[in-house]
């Protein structure tokens, strides 16, 4: 399992990161240097949405360009956009080089991805909660191509769910 970390944070973070061969998580407005560490590449919607502006996809191909040996991206999507963010992303698909990740919004149905899935490499599923150890994600899966063309899991990057998160620092501690 490879657990990834937002790049923002204090020196506290980072030393954390070194410590436990972590991976970064790197966003249009939140990236610098990975110094050597794995990485992957964030659309940057989640933070638009928040924040109350539009997703600028000019800023997420500027990212692509400046940092282009990530492990993966996240394709184009729209938070909690259903459908539309399903679409969203279909649009993006053959045009980004490297392994996509299909962010999985509220409002997609099991039917509506598994129609698509294999348009992706991945599925990136964000469901965090905050406490005073840090932040837990579930960073999703990752497929493989079978004999008969069709995908399966081959590896799971859960941290934990809603119900049964764990803080990060015991997350790593079963990693290593």
């Amino acid at each position: 399992m490879k657990i990834y970390l937002a790049i923002g944070g204090n020196q506290k973070v980072f030393d954390f990161v070194l410590k436990h061969d972590l991976g970064w998580c790197m966003a249009p407005d939140n990236a610098r240097n990975p110094k050597g560490r794995p990485y992957f590449l964030d659309n940057g919607a989640f933070k638009a949405w928040k924040d109350g502006t539009n997703w600028e996809e000019v800023k997420f191909k500027s990212l692509i360009n400046r940092y282009p040996d990530y492990d993966f991206f996240v394709y184009p999507d729209i938070v909690g956009g259903g459908l539309k963010s399903l679409y969203r992303s279909l649009n993006y698909v053959g045009t980004i080089p490297g392994k996509g990740y299909l962010a999985v919004q509220e409002g997609m149905l099991a039917n509506n991805v598994m129609e698509y899935v294999d348009a992706f490499d991945g599925l990136f599923i964000e469901m965090g909660y905050e406490d005073q150890e840090g932040k837990c994600f579930v960073v999703g899966h990752e497929f493989e191509v079978t004999e008969d063309g069709s995908k399966k899991i081959v590896s799971s990057k859960s941290s934990g769910s809603p119900s049964g998160a764990e803080p990060l620092d015991k997350i790593v501690k079963k990693k290593e």
